[in-house]
């Protein structure tokens, strides 16, 4: 489940009296986090007072990381105070980083939500549109948009990998592909509504258009009042979403 930051901050601003707070990036495919959790750790509690209460939480946050490591990604955060424990997992790094004082640390938390705010991704062809909403680097929808000829209409799907998407209308691509270098203007101002008002439930605050220049171009032109807006040249026919969503917010 992708972390609601709004939630997570607002519980460890409840919390009281000695917190313990830990950033720690957690790469899976390598047991490095262990040995950078447990030295990080091993130092927290020496200047501090109340060194026996420090002990315990610290102990408490290393076998809160061991406990979730089969479920770790690149990510995670934990806040534990004497009463209550929080603990979310990330998709994107949030670096290295170990406090122990009065009221949970959220400055990494505020700087990791600024640098990947609510971000839409467009995934443009001539007939067919992904749209991917991300929270902190995660995809949590995918709505694909399939132009129908013989009803002049863009057609909804949801939760429809990428790869599908160019198979479903592989057959008829010659056909296809005549009569949209004459249409496709006309079909993308029908479509560029849908676009608007999704990027205002999902609070988008930063779009990527990917896709052919001539395509992202338009969208660009037909979208003028989302926010912060890139565009990538890029065919990402036949790649399933989380790539698509690594390569365009990591790389």
């Amino acid at each position: 489940m992708t972390m609601n930051v709004q939630t997570v901050k607002e519980r460890a601003n409840a919390l009281e009296g000695l917190v313990v707070t830990v950033y720690l990036d957690t790469d899976p495919r390598s047991d490095q986090w262990k040995i950078r959790l447990k030295n990080g750790l091993k130092t927290l509690c020496q200047q501090e007072k109340n060194s026996d209460v420090c002990e315990q939480l610290t102990a408490r946050v290393e076998r809160q990381f061991l406990e979730a490591q089969r479920h770790l990604k690149n990510g995670a955060v934990c806040f534990v105070s004497t009463e209550e424990t929080i603990f979310e997992v990330t998709q994107v790094p949030v670096g290295d980083s170990f406090y122990v004082q009065e009221g949970a640390v959220l400055e990494p938390l505020l700087a990791l939500e600024k640098r990947f705010p609510n971000t839409g991704i467009v995934v443009a062809q001539r007939d067919q549109l992904l749209v991917i909403d991300t929270v902190l680097g995660e995809p949590i929808e995918e709505i694909r948009y399939e132009f129908d000829v013989d009803t002049d209409e863009w057609v909804r799907y949801r939760g429809v990998a990428y790869g599908a998407i160019i198979s479903s209308s592989a057959n008829h691509r010659d056909t296809f592909d005549d009569r949209m270098k004459e249409r496709h203007a006309i079909w993308y101002r029908k479509i560029a509504p849908r676009i608007q008002k999704r990027a205002k439930e999902a609070e988008w605050e930063r779009v990527y258009f990917v896709g052919h220049p001539e395509l992202t171009t338009q969208l660009e032109e037909l979208l003028p009042h989302l926010p912060e807006v890139k565009t990538i040249d890029v065919n990402y026919g036949g790649r399933p979403v989380h790539e698509v969503v690594e390569d365009v917010l990591f790389h």
